[in-house]
């Protein structure tokens, strides 16, 4: 995408700065993309006369970082920009992740937290650097799905805040067309020592399942790399917390069925919700909250926390495959070694037994009828793990039928996410204030800040075939809005189509980085 160029003055300050060739007064700077202060001591990358370094061990994390930055770099000076495995005297030089240049120039880590990333100018080199795990496989996570990209990735983030801040680089959605690259034939970094970090580190929204990324795709058989790819330059968090119906993905109806029928809810027809064939009310394996099943949600978290194998628990991976050896393996409710989800099976119902019904009479909220019975358990598995000593932290999403604040005590090893309409809330002031209010309360209530989980997705009587449900504003006011009370959130994005929400998720990455982004100016300049 070629750009006009040139410099100006402002005020006395010389700029260098970039517009659309169509803007016909672009020397007002107020049009610029990208504004660039002239200096002496300026880092100034040529074509033909700079180079990115990488030290030749480096890990994956920084050699995809290098690819990037070669990308775009190039793109920007029409002419390849190597990548090099030290630094070249006389050269503007890129050095990219912690490596012995960076020691020995005083840049390093240390201090930075998960995500940060610092960028400092040294003599004829600018480095950037965060902290990286070391897997050797980044590349080839791109093609596989959401527990895939659960690693550290900082140094990558460096080098999209650099291609933005200093190259004018704007990272719509992957390809030509939604990539901004101004064509340069300089690029100058001012003296600069300055670390960024994400303020929200919950940073999440719909990347699978949502929709069509190319027409025919098999969403189901491959996972299209373009889409991690816009996930990874939109800076999305590279820790998941899990917290989505968790107690499912235990398989309590495999593993209990039959052996204890009372572990799940009573219908008033008499049987039990203990077969994948009962499908309504509610989602199938619906528990009997006042049974003992507690127990067993109890002592899987702590095998699990423990360190121990799901064998242990004899927790099969899958069961219906016949005649296939048994396999074991802890759920996708079970991550990092640090965090159980102990959420119940989506679309609760009321227990017919008379220990549920004695209870659900005694209750006056008959919107969140069960949230002193469900908060109640997670309570009480909570302080049984304190006691014992086991580390780690379990989760549940105040959703529903218990979303409400109870009035039990909650130990500070349970992690609240709490869930509401979110953004689309924007044009029902009473909604919104509810909405609010309620975060504010759990936050009293936890002591702590929770994280969000909303909806500006086409689902139900919202699914308007056709219509992209492009609302980027709303998305970027609501989570700046929450920032005093919120450490982030994930933002369901369902439509028929990728392309639909773009927008929404790039302005999602932006806000959830930095509260305070300016986000008409960020969706203006994006029509631009």
């Amino acid at each position: 995408m070629n750009f006009a160029r040139d410099r100006v003055t402002k005020n006395g300050v010389a700029f260098i700065g970039w517009a659309l060739p169509e803007i016909s007064n672009y020397h007002d700077i107020d049009n610029f993309a990208i504004v660039e202060f002239e200096d002496a001591g300026c880092v100034v990358f040529r074509p033909g006369q700079s180079e990115i370094v990488i030290a030749a061990d480096a890990v994956s994390a920084v050699r995809v970082a290098a690819d990037e930055a070669r990308e775009f770099l190039s793109a920007a000076f029409g002419a390849e920009v190597p990548v090099v495995n030290a630094p070249t005297e006389g050269r503007a030089s890129l050095v990219l992740g912690a490596n012995a240049w960076a020691d020995a120039a005083g840049v390093t880590t240390n201090g930075l937290k998960r995500d940060a990333f610092r960028i400092r100018t040294v003599g004829n080199r600018v480095f950037v650097l965060g902290v990286d795990d070391a897997n050797d496989a980044y590349k080839a996570r791109a093609k596989g799905g959401i527990w895939l990209q659960n690693f550290q990735r900082a140094t990558a983030f460096g080098v999209y805040g650099f291609l933005e801040r200093f190259a004018g680089v704007r990272f719509y959605f992957p390809g030509e067309l939604g990539t901004v690259v101004p064509r340069a034939a300089r690029i100058e970094v001012p003296d600069t020592d300055f670390t960024d970090a994400p303020v929200y580190t919950h940073r999440h929204y719909t990347i699978y399942d949502g929709g069509e990324y190319f027409e025919g795709e098999n969403r189901r058989e491959l996972r299209h790399p373009g889409r991690t790819t816009c996930w990874w330059r939109n800076r999305m968090q590279t820790e998941y917390v899990p917290c989505c119906h968790g107690q499912n993905k235990f398989k309590y109806m495999e593993r209990f069925a039959k052996s204890h029928p009372e572990y799940f809810a009573l219908l008033p027809d008499g049987r039990r919700h203990n077969s994948p064939k009962i499908t309504s009310p509610g989602h199938p394996g619906q528990i009997c909250h006042s049974s003992a099943i507690w127990d067993e949600i109890y002592a899987d978290a702590r095998s699990y926390l423990l360190g121990e194998p799901a064998s242990v628990r004899g927790i099969p991976v899958d069961s219906t495959l016949p005649n296939a050896p048994k396999r074991y393996g802890w759920g996708s409710n079970c991550q990092a070694g640090k965090y159980v989800d102990v959420m119940p099976q989506d679309g609760m119902i009321q227990c017919s037994c008379a220990a549920c019904q004695a209870y659900y009479r005694g209750v006056e909220d008959r919107i969140s009828w069960a949230s002193e019975l469900i908060w109640g358990r997670v309570a009480a598995c909570g302080r049984r793990l304190k006691a014992a000593g086991v580390p780690g932290y379990i989760t549940t999403l105040a959703y529903s039928k218990y979303r409400h604040v109870p009035k039990v005590e909650i130990p500070d090893n349970v992690l609240v996410m709490v869930a509401e309409r979110g953004p689309w809330t924007d044009r029902d002031p009473a909604e919104r204030a509810r909405e609010i209010a309620e975060v504010k309360a759990w936050n009293a209530k936890i002591g702590r800040k929770v994280w969000m989980w909303t909806y500006s997705g086409k689902f139900a009587k919202l699914n308007l075939l056709g219509i992209p449900p492009n609302t980027p504003k709303v998305i970027g006011r609501y989570y700046a809005m929450l920032a005093p009370w919120i450490t982030g959130g994930y933002e369901e994005l369902d439509s028929e189509r990728f392309i639909h929400n773009y927008l929404n998720q790039y302005v999602l990455g932006k806000v959830m980085w930095n509260p305070s982004v300016d986000v008409e100016a960020t969706v203006d300049e994006h029509h631009r």
